[in-house]
This record gives structure tokens, C-alpha cells and sequence, in this order.
């Protein structure tokens, strides 16, 4: 008699299977956004630090590493939660040659100089439909992996951008002249945590994440190596023909109104709010600050006119940003709110705008994204909309 287990259906463990997965998903964007809190309060206090020094030049240095290495934490952050969410990231219309631009700035601090780093670009936009962070994290992390192979002996890496006029493609290539990719690991580089690097080199969440954003945006990727001569990744994009909505200008001292204007400044997390003071004062705002949802709402209440905009977190205790901003809706119509959130998608943005949410921002910040989302606020307020 045959033992019934090995006859048990194959896909009856995949609920179970599915559902450890989401658990795990859940627990990924739990742990990112705590430590999105941290790193914003690091990242935030170092930049206003760095903005107020004039000559100590060993304190900027260290303040500089030591803004340094949050950008680095915050960038494995979002891979860790990139490939654990399940939300749609909002996409708008980008020109890849800018976002390769971006990323060539970027590599120019830490490009060893036995490395020859050459980017090919065409004269003309080739734009997509993607996330801005999204593709500069996907050109970044197929660079730092060539990077990686080439290793202290240096060699060549090259990014190149093109079109398939024809089939309306996006073409972007990364190739390295490292060492190259076995072809028994070869098919394996792109599932998550595999990774041949010594332990504290990397993830394995690099090309899992690279390959999900290709996905979201309806392109492919491929990986060809040839051993000792070239490794290449190749990648297709849905191309668009829309023009690529240009951003604000960042605002200067003039656009700052001559009276200070009054912001309501709402999070939970005391770190948070004492940065969150310190920044809107050396923006030139005058702020007040509430601890949770209810009391900012008590306070526009009781102070109806006072206020011209509120500035809140949007994960709090009892009432979140975005309950707050519906219940604001209700009492005070037209008031500027600002979300700064962790965590953002297409559809939660739609929603939010339906009840006032005029700017929604990352976390966490640059002080000049943050002065960028108020100015273009009050600048609505002020021009009627």
C-alpha cells in the first residue's frame, strides 16, 4: 500500500506558501518604515547641520559620511521594500537620457580611476513611463554590480540608451569587461537573496529588484556573459511618445512670501517634529506643532483662519494623515496639506486628492524637496486654485 503522502497535491501548500509570503511582505514594510523614521531624522538633522556650517571643514567631512552612508541605508531600504510591496507605485512620463545623466553624477565620486566609465546617449528624448527613483535605483544598481566585477583591477563599464523605433521600444545596456557570469549561475541572478558576493557585499536583492521594476513598468531584461570579455544586461521598455511634464524650479529667497506664513506641523515621533521645527524655521515659516491627528484637528478647529497650511505625517496612532485630512476637508475647505509618507501608490494618491492633499512627499527627504512641495502649495493657494 502506497504511503498517501506522496500522493498529496503539489498545490496544496501553496495558501500556506502565499500566506508566509505575505507575512513576510508585511513585516518587510513594517521594519523599512521604522527605519525610514530613523534614517529621516539622521539624513534631515545632517543636512541642516551641513546647510548652517560655514568653515568647519573636519565637521562637514564627517557630516558629509555621515550623510552619505544614510542615503546608502535608505537605497536598501527601498530594495528591501521594493520587492516586497504589492502596491502600484505611481509612474509619470521620464526621459531616460536625464535619469542616466543623473546616475553618471553620481558615479563620478566613487569611480576608481582603472575604471573607464562611458555613457552613449542619443541626441534625441527617449522617454518611459516609470517611477523617477524607481529607474535611477535601476541604472544605479546595474552599475554598482559591474562595478562590483570589475573589482580592484578596473576595466570598462558601459551605459548605452537607444530606440527600436519600429517596435516602440526603450533599449538600455550595462556592460562590464569583468570577469563574467558562469553559465551555470547565469540563470539564477535574478531570484531574490541568491548571490555569489562574500558575506556583507551585497543582498541578493539587487538584480531580483532591477528585474521587478523592468516588470512593473511591461519590459523584459536579459543577462548575457561572455567569460572574461563581456557581461551584458539588456533591457526593453514600453516606449512613450509623450513629453515628459517639466519639474518646478526649486524656489529661491524671493519666492519665500515677505509675512511668514503659518504651518501646522503634525507627527507622532518626537525626532521628527523637533527636525521637522528646525527646518520650516530656517525656511522661514512660523510652525506649530501638534502630537497626533486629533489635537492638530482641534487646533484648525479652534483656529480656523490661522493656519495656511498643514504639514503631517501620514502613519499615526489613533488618527493617520490621511483621516486627518478628510476631517480637515470638512472643516476648513481649501487649506494646503503636505503627506509626507513612507510608503506612496498611484491609487492611495488619487484618493488623497480627493480630500485636499495637495503635495504628497517621500520620506525621507531632502530639505529642497520639501521647500520645493510648500512653495508650489501656497503658490496655489496664492494663484486661486
Amino acid at each position: 500500500m502506497s504511503d498517501p503522502a506522496s500522493h498529496q497535491d503539489p498545490q496544496a501548500s501553496e495558501p500556506i506558501n502565499e500566506e508566509k509570503l505575505l507575512t513576510l511582505g508585511k513585516l518587510a514594510r513594517g521594519i523599512a518604515h521604522d527605519l525610514k523614521n530613523l534614517l529621516a531624522g539622521v539624513q534631515g538633522n545632517t543636512e541642516l547641520a551641513l546647510r548652517e556650517f560655514k568653515n568647519e571643514n573636519l565637521a562637514r567631512k564627517a557630516l558629509a559620511n555621515v550623510m552619505l552612508a544614510s542615503r546608502s541605508a535608505h537605497e536598501l531600504v527601498e530594495q528591501i521594500s521594493a520587492y516586497s510591496r504589492h502596491d502600484n507605485i505611481p509612474h509619470k512620463v521620464l526621459d531616460l537620457r536625464e535619469t542616466i545623466a543623473h546616475v553618471e553624477r553620481l558615479l563620478e565620486g566613487f569611480v576608481s580611476p582603472a575604471v573607464t566609465l562611458t555613457v552613449e546617449l542619443p541626441p534625441k528624448p527617449v522617454c518611459v513611463k516609470a517611477n523617477a527613483s524607481q529607474m535611477q535605483q535601476l541604472v544605479m544598481n546595474l552599475c554598482q554590480n559591474g562595478l562590483q566585477a570589475l573589482g580592484d583591477k578596473g576595466g570598462r563599464l558601459c551605459i548605452s540608451l537607444g530606440c527600436d523605433a519600429a517596435r516602440q521600444k526603450a533599449l538600455l545596456k550595462v556592460s562590464d569587461s569583468g570577469p563574467g557570469i558562469s553559465s551555470d549561475i547565469l540563470p539564477r541572478i535574478f531570484d531574490p537573496y541568491f548571490t555569489t558576493k562574500e558575506l556583507g557585499m551585497g543582498t541578493g536583492l539587487g538584480l531580483a529588484v532591477v528585474q521587478k521594476i523592468v516588470q512593473d513598468c511591461g519590459g523584459e531584461i536579459q543577462a548575457t556573459s561572455q567569460p572574461d570579455i563581456e557581461t551584458t544586461f539588456s533591457i526593453e521598455l514600453p516606449r512613450s511618445l509623450e513629453t515628459p511634464v517639466p519639474e518646478a524650479p526649486m524656489p529661491t529667497p524671493e519666492d519665500y512670501p515677505q509675512e511668514k506664513k503659518a504651518i501646522l506641523l503634525v507627527d507622532d515621533e518626537p525626532i521628527m517634529r523637533g527636525l521637522g521645527m528646525d527646518i520650516l524655521h530656517t525656511l522661514g515659516y512660523r510652525v506649530s506643532v501638534a502630537e497626533n491627528g486629533s489635537e492638530a484637528l482641534d487646533m484648525v478647529k479652534r483656529h480656523p483662519d490661522y493656519f495656511d497650511l498643514v504639514l503631517s505625517d501620514s502613519k499615526m496612532p489613533e488618527m493617520s494623515g490621511p483621516e486627518l485630512a478628510e476631517q480637515l476637508y470638512a472643516v476648513r475647505p481649501g487649506l494646503p496639506f503636505i503627506l509626507v509618507t513612507a510608503f506612496n501608490d498611484s491609487g492611495t494618491e488619487a484618493r488623497l486628492k480627493e480630500f485636499g492633499v495637495t503635495e504628497i512627499v517621500q520620506k525621507p527627504f531632502l530639505i529642497e524637496n520639501l521647500a520645493r512641495a510648500l512653495s508650489n502649495a501656497l503658490n496655489r493657494v496664492g494663484k486661486g486654485s
